[in-house]
């Protein structure tokens, strides 16, 4: 494609030719650079309205290669739960053709503004569409918008695909929240979902009736939000540069979104190096967020001040969380978790979803599939192994090392240093163990043999005089091969009701083996029946019980 050029005077008063371009400095000779702003301060773009530089474009009239000033632009949105704070600047733009523009456009401050004196306007780059077009942006709006800004980059390297120094969001106070994340009550981090205003968030929590508006960058005094990307340049507490917001469009859809994400908190005015991919939105995340990287289809999530340092993965969605959440590498599907506060240094696989988690979750590594489970406060310096699902566990779980397939236990308070095989499942863990090497109850051998079925004689009547099983048996093994005492019950289960066979205390062989003798009687009632068969096995120190149940039919 051929370059559209422009004559340009250089600073030492020489003409040249040089392509219109939108990067930070236009083609120079070896002595000389010369920046975008001050080509177009020196080529004067020529001044109109919205409305003539679009009758312009429509009669075909522009001048290829000139420049033109939009002096009238002022953002608009048409979204629900989103508004527009009216801070006036002029957008320059450039005619590609006598009927086209290039959207890739730049800011210069309007005349007679004071809201951005102290911003550098001719550091932002805009991408600009002339057209409000609301089959290709969600918020453009036809009744009264100027054209759209769908992309912006400020003097601070903030990026956002809208006009973050207008663009605000709705946001609730939160009165009342279920859950441990009780860091979020009295913020407003409760927010609409952006595509339906009727949905609220986060679950479970009550919210106020009327909302505050803020800003992406945000400090929030009292129910007023300050944009702090353009107070930073006059306030040196603010910090807020160099975070991105990437696009979101719906799957299946060209209509680009707004994100309705906001970073800013009361007391905090620290935001810096945050990359939220595409297809992220619906966050309101409280003060102090700094070096996250949210990868795609994060959504729904309302987390507290201090979010930092984080490496998180796909689908970080609906989510309460407090503050503190720092320095964790979260794999894809964390989702649908209440968090209290202090959950820091953790490295946590995929599918870490549905719990609800105590304050002080720290320097713990979790494997995939941690779900489902109640965790007290002081979960920490854990090895989690994988399909940690559907447990209670008290407060000061610690310095454990916890194999595959930990399910449906119920775990007391301070258990630490523990070492637990794979598949520990539905135990009873009371408070205190500590230093224990625990293993399943898991039946290596569950043997049995309901013996044969002998027909009696019949009387005169044809009614037969004995009939039933005789020499059954019922034999179990523990994998660990090591002597238990345990209660066990032995049951069958048939269309008559349940039989209990067997239910007494017992003590294993030293291998782990116990067998039944002779239970030829006991079988009578099962012949073609659904049989269930249980064992419950007791810990000689009655800190742990563990139930084995197994199903037959015959």
């Amino acid at each position: 494609m051929t370059p559209i050029l422009q004559p340009r005077v250089m600073k030492n008063g020489n003409s040249r030719y040089f392509p219109v371009t939108h990067s930070e400095y236009v083609i120079h000779d070896k002595e000389q650079r010369l920046s975008v702003h001050d080509v177009l301060q020196q080529v004067s773009p020529l001044a109109l309205t919205y409305a003539e530089l679009l009758a312009m474009t429509v009669a075909g009239t522009l001048a290829q290669g000139q420049t033109y000033r939009i002096t009238d632009y002022v953002t608009t949105t048409a979204v629900a739960g989103t508004q527009s704070a009216g801070h006036q600047f002029d957008i320059i733009v450039t005619a590609l053709t006598s009927n086209q523009l290039c959207e890739e456009a730049w800011a210069i401050q309007h005349d007679g503004d004071t809201y951005f004196q102290n911003c550098n306007l001719k550091a932002w780059k805009l991408k600009y569409s002339l057209a409000n077009d609301t089959a290709r942006f969600a918020w453009a709006d036809a009744n009264n918008g100027k054209g759209v800004i769908y992309h912006m980059v400020d003097e601070w390297g903030n990026e956002a695909p809208y006009d973050f120094k207008n663009i605000m969001f709705a946001r609730y106070k939160i009165t009342a929240i279920k859950g441990t994340a009780t860091d979020l009550v009295n913020q407003y981090l409760g927010f609409s979902d952006i595509s339906n205003s009727n949905v609220m968030y986060p679950s479970g929590a009550t919210l106020s009736s009327t909302a505050v508006y803020r800003y992406t960058f945000d400090y929030l005094s009292g129910t007023t939000s300050q944009d702090t990307s353009v107070y930073q340049a006059s306030q040196s507490s603010i910090n807020v540069h160099d975070n991105e917001i990437k696009t979101w469009y719906p799957e299946n859809q060209k209509k680009q979104q707004l994100n309705n994400i906001t970073l800013g908190g009361t007391s905090y005015s620290i935001c810096y190096g945050n990359v939220y991919d595409t297809q992220n939105r619906n966050w309101a995340v409280g003060g102090s967020s700094y070096g996250n990287h949210v990868a795609s289809n994060g959504s729904y999530n309302s987390v507290g001040n201090g979010f930092g340092s984080n490496t998180v993965g796909q689908y970080f969605q609906y989510n309460s969380v407090g503050y503190s959440f720092q320095y964790n590498s979260v794999g894809n599907g964390f989702g649908s978790n209440t968090v209290g506060n202090d959950c820091y240094r953790n490295t946590v696989g995929y599918n870490f979803y549905g719990n609800t988690v105590g304050q002080s979750f720290r320097y713990n590594s979790v494997g995939n599939w941690f779900a489902n489970n109640t965790v007290g406060q002081s979960f920490a310096g854990n090895t989690v192994g994988n399909g940690f699902e559907s447990n209670s566990v008290g407060y000061s779980f610690q310095y454990n090392s916890v194999g595959n397939g930990f399910g449906s236990n119920t775990v007391g308070n301070s258990c630490s240093s523990n070492t637990i095989a794979d598949n520990v499942t539905g135990a009873n863990f009371l408070d205190g163990i500590t230093g224990k090497n625990i293993a399943p109850v898991t039946l290596d051998t569950f043997d049995y043999d309901y013996g044969s079925w002998i027909e009696g004689d019949e009387d005169e009547d044809g009614d037969t005089l004995v009939s039933g099983f005789e020499e059954g048996y019922f034999e179990i093994a523990f994998a660990d091969g090591e002597q238990h005492s345990c209660h066990l019950v032995v049951a069958a289960r048939h269309a008559g009701g349940t039989e209990v066979i067997f239910d007494q205390d017992i003590t294993t062989e030293s291998d782990g083996t116990y067998r039944l003798e002779d239970l030829s009687a006991e079988w009578d009632e099962c012949k073609g029946s659904m049989c269930c068969y249980s064992v419950e096995a007791k810990w000689t120190d009655s800190n742990i019980t563990q139930r084995k149940s197994d199903y037959s039919s015959y």
